[in-house]
């Protein structure tokens, strides 16, 4: 109980946290629609105001079904807060956008008693491909996710990347599903080359890129990073996933060629490194994790817990930085499925970049310069030049008894925080990298805030 109302803490003042720096004022009353005609399927938009006007016309009824968008510009949403694309089922996006690697930036989503929120909300047999999100802050009640809030009836993803993001929601057990890409996958849908780099917090059914998949679904080359904080069903990567009802043949939900990077803590049960709760209908193959977990009940380094008629196929962990033996946190029935724990000097080898590929050869590769020298995906284009300043302030090792490293490019203030949102102890970074002294802090997660300016870089760490 403890731990719960710890998390409901830190999520409310991660809240509190975000909404200081909100804008007031909406895009919807600044939203351009002039572009838009009826009798025409393709369009161009290279301006904030006119991509608030696609808002306001999906809206009105217009739901673009056989419609395209092209991004011809990158695109700066921080003046004013988004109103999801698609606000409910009635009202959903069902066309084409397509962001030809242009930048949406300063995406701000301020709506806590909502449901299906994200840059879109609601869509249904819609595409998306070639788009990046640069630092979104999305804040919701209920299936909420940065790019996507659900992906609903043969809607697709592919080369879609969120970087820097917060996505926060409320939903328990009565209503849930968060992710940091897209909150559901429903119904013939997909994932493919796709990405997310940042914080998720909620509830259950919440899950690094994808809260849940149900329905024949499909994950697959992507990848999950930062750190994800809920209740019960918890994973780095995917938080559940379940068949259609009533039950159906052939509606297996797949995850394939993917990792997650995240650290993940969960208050309740089925907690794990890469995925919460793989209920019926799952196949998980050459997929890794190297985070840190932290549950209750059924809680896996890879997998909290498993239930019917999953497979899971060449799956690995980290043994040493997950702070946990067991890949597989329970399995009900009892099952002979197993996942493969990894030393750090092992997953940074040719050797298990090989096992990964399996019977492909060109899925998985190694560079010692990227991904801390862990296995990346070949054919993940990410075509944007700067992120640094959050990829490359760093709080490592990510759990420790004694010492931990703050490294950061320029000169850095730091305010380290429980999870109630107390101070604890406050300083600057002058040079590079300072050792910070953790013994004297009791058992648990912390949060430490870096200022550079007015941006705020929050990460996280363990005091084990």
């Amino acid at each position: 109980m403890l731990k719960k109302l710890l998390l409901i803490t830190c999520v409310l003042f991660m809240n509190q946290l975000i909404a200081q720096d909100l804008p007031e004022t909406d895009w919807t009353d600044y939203a351009d629609t002039s572009w838009y005609d009826a009798s025409l399927n393709d369009f161009e938009i290279d301006n904030a105001e006119g991509f608030a006007g696609l808002s306001v016309l999906v809206a009105n009824g217009e739901d673009f079904e056989n419609k395209s968008i092209r991004l011809t510009s990158n695109l700066d949403l921080g003046e004013h807060l988004w109103q999801p694309i698609g606000l409910n089922i009635e009202n959903s996006f069902k066309g084409e956008l397509d962001g030809q690697d242009h930048v949406i930036s300063n995406l701000y989503i301020n709506m806590p008693t909502s449901d299906f929120v994200g840059l879109f909300g609601s869509v249904l047999s819609a595409s998306f491909k070639n788009l990046i999100i640069e630092k979104a802050r999305v804040y919701g009640q209920s299936t909420v996710g940065a790019l996507v809030a659900n992906l609903s009836t043969d809607s697709h993803i592919d080369n879609c990347h969120v970087v820097e993001g917060y996505v926060l929601y409320d939903g328990g057990w009565d209503g849930g599903i968060g992710g940091g890409l897209v909150g559901g996958l429903l119904t013939g849908s997909s994932v493919i080359k796709s990405s997310f780099s940042g914080e998720v917090h909620g509830g259950d059914q919440i899950g690094g890129l994808v809260g849940t998949a149900w329905d024949t679904t499909l994950i697959e080359e992507s990848y999950s990073e930062g750190l994800v904080v809920g209740d019960n069903i918890v994973g780095g990567l995917v938080g559940y996933c379940t068949w259609n009802f009533p039950p159906m043949p052939n509606t297996t939900n797949i995850l394939r060629n993917s990792y997650s990077r995240a650290d993940v803590v969960g208050s309740g049960i089925r907690v794990g490194g890469l995925y919460g709760a793989p209920e019926i209908n799952a196949l998980i193959e050459n997929c890794y994790s190297t985070g840190s977990v932290d549950g209750v009940e059924d809680v896996g380094a890879s997998i909290g817990e498993v239930i019917q008629e999953t497979e899971v196929i060449n799956v690995y962990f980290n043994n040493e930085t997950s702070l946990i033996e067991d890949g597989i946190g329970s399995s009900n029935p009892e099952s002979d499925l197993e996942v493969i724990g990894k030393t750090t000097e092992e997953m940074k080898t040719n050797d298990f970049v090989a096992l990964l590929n399996a019977d492909s050869e060109s899925i998985w590769t190694i560079d010692p310069n990227e991904n801390d020298g862990y296995p990346i995906l070949s054919n993940i284009t990410l075509n944007v030049n700067d992120f640094e300043l959050d990829s490359t302030i760093k709080v490592y090792p990510t759990a420790s008894s004694s010492q931990i490293y703050f490294n950061a490019p320029l000169a850095t203030e730091f305010v380290i925080l429980d999870y109630e949102g107390k101070t604890l102890d406050h300083g600057i970074i002058s040079s590079e990298e300072i050792n910070y002294d953790v013994s004297h802090l009791q058992n648990g997660v912390y949060l430490v805030v870096f200022k550079i300016d007015e941006l705020k870089v929050i990460k996280r760490f363990i005091k084990k």
